[in-house]
């Protein structure tokens, strides 16, 4: 890498870095906002928040990385505009390809970023979400247990427990199951204890009697215990345990998703399929981002009136390529093969910007080959 493309690549990166934490701020903190109501109201401890605030940054950097490079390199265009330098650099007899070549490295830099991010670290963080929230639905068992008070912690059960002692002693505990609707159970025990098994929550109920009637016959049983155990997870409302999602499997499982991998996830082996080779072709996006945003400033010559012409050609450019994203995201899915129309959103960038490069350099060339006839006249 020469000078000229270091010093180059370095202002690319430097305000790629300035625009990726505003954003990534901005969207995070919108996000953590919604995100702290539900679990500080839900009796959460803060440091919960800030673990599963900070598994959103990824995901957020998903999203933020493309428009941070479009912004770095735009903005770069511009300044170096505004400061002549690009006009020294094609005066030395740089072409626009060579004066692009910067760009592509930091495009290829931003491109590995993007793969590490979407490949591993969203995996990642999908997988350690789901185990907070396991986690989570744990700890709302204490909610449940209050004094004096009739719960229902699920439909068809009801809680009752006298008083819980310092010791965490529960005192004169009612449990009343009626969720099947041929039968009804009630629990009644002098004394009580949450226990721990296996990482399972338990209910030790001491000094009790369990009845059970039956609703076709009506007969009734009772039975005496000194102790039983009843699995609180079980009694609590039934956290239905979501289909492992497609964020959570890795690339490769993705592209090479099965039959037996799409019914396990619950989605179709086309969807698995193009999420897979979406992750890739987000990455290689994202570099043409930063190269149709420089790009579309090099179109053109100096004016009085500004970059606004070129800037508008570089934001239109990228939202024709967004568009084709959404359009690709939408159906390809839902079409056998469909994993294909992946590939049309970089496919697109790479064209874009091969055009407006090849055309921001046709002036100079017509002026060479119209210089011999004006001197002739």
């Amino acid at each position: 890498m020469s000078r000229i493309d270091r010093y180059v690549f370095w202002q690319l990166l430097g305000f790629f870095g300035f625009f990726a934490i505003i954003l990534i701020a901005v969207h995070w903190v919108n996000r953590a906002v919604g995100l702290l109501e539900t679990l500080l109201g839900d009796g959460q401890s803060l440091g919960v928040f800030l673990q599963m605030s900070l598994l959103t940054i990824p995901g957020v950097v998903e999203l933020i990385v493309p428009l941070a490079a479009f912004g770095a390199a735009a903005f770069t265009a511009n300044k170096l505009t505004g400061d002549s330098e690009l006009v020294i650099l094609q005066a030395t007899g740089f072409s626009y390809w060579r004066i692009m070549r910067p760009v592509m490295y930091f495009g290829i830099v931003v491109a590995i970023f993007t793969a590490v991010v979407t490949n591993f670290l969203i995996p990642e963080a999908a997988i350690r979400v789901r185990e907070l929230n396991a986690e989570i639905s744990k700890n709302n068992i204490a909610k449940y247990l209050k004094e004096g008070q009739f719960q229902t912690p699920s439909e068809g059960i009801v809680l009752y427990l006298r008083e819980i002692t310092e010791d965490g002693e529960l005192l004169d505990i009612f449990i009343a199951d009626s969720r099947d609707p041929s039968y009804q159970q009630i629990y009644t025990a002098q004394r009580a204890y949450v226990l721990t098994d296996d990482g399972s929550p338990k209910l030790l109920l001491l000094d009790g009697v369990m009845q059970r009637s039956v609703l076709a016959d009506q007969s009734l049983s009772t039975s005496q215990f000194s102790d039983f155990t009843v699995p609180l997870d079980s009694l609590l409302e039934e956290q239905k345990r979501a289909a492992l999602g497609p964020r959570e499997l890795s690339t490769y499982a993705l592209i090479t998703a099965s039959d037996q991998t799409a019914e396990s996830v619950g989605r179709r082996v086309g969807y698995l399929q193009f999420t897979g080779h979406s992750r890739i072709t987000w990455a290689v996006s994202s570099a043409f981002t930063a190269m149709i945003g420089f790009s579309a400033l090099l179109v053109g010559g100096f004016s009085r009136q500004g970059l606004w012409k070129q800037i508008s050609l570089a934001v239109a450019l990228l939202i024709v390529m967004y568009l084709v994203h959404i359009v690709t995201l939408s159906n390809g899915p839902r079409i056998k093969g469909g994993w294909a129309l992946a590939y049309l959103t970089p496919l697109v960038g790479a064209i874009a910007t091969s055009l407006v490069v090849w055309h921001a350099g046709r002036p100079r060339l017509a002026r060479k080959a119209t210089a011999p006839m004006v001197a002739a006249t």
